[in-house]
């Protein structure tokens, strides 16, 4: 299996109706780069490269060497830092939806009501 970094063995199970389908490369499929999508996001999140290798092994029973991960890492470094540094606008919009459930009395039974605010 290729990856933009190193060649990366994979097993692949196998059945016999053959309506087994892996989710993480799918058939027939020969890069990694929604793995390499997960690593960059995680390590742009501040997640360490232990953490990293950690939680592919024990999530998605994914073993990727710590080289890799730091081959990986690094390339979007500056990246990510340029990112953390950028200006930002004076101005942004929020919109806080909040929404509080209330008992209220309707038709001599008690119930749950929803009233949403929007601010």
């Amino acid at each position: 299996m290729d990856s933009n970094y190193e060649p990366v063995d994979i097993t692949v199970l196998r059945d016999r109706n053959g309506v087994y389908l892996p989710t993480m490369v799918p058939k027939d499929s020969s890069r990694l780069t929604d793995v390499e999508g997960m690593i960059i996001s995680l390590h742009a999140d501040g997640m360490k490269i232990r953490g990293i290798q950690h939680h592919l092994a024990a999530v998605m029973r994914v073993d990727i060497s710590y080289v890799t991960l730091c081959t990986i890492a690094d390339a979007v470094s500056s990246e990510v830092i340029l990112w953390q540094n950028r200006q930002l606008e004076e101005f942004y919009s929020i919109i806080f939806l909040v929404t509080l459930r209330i008992e209220v009395r309707d038709g001599g039974l008690v119930v749950n009501k929803s009233a949403y605010f929007a601010i």
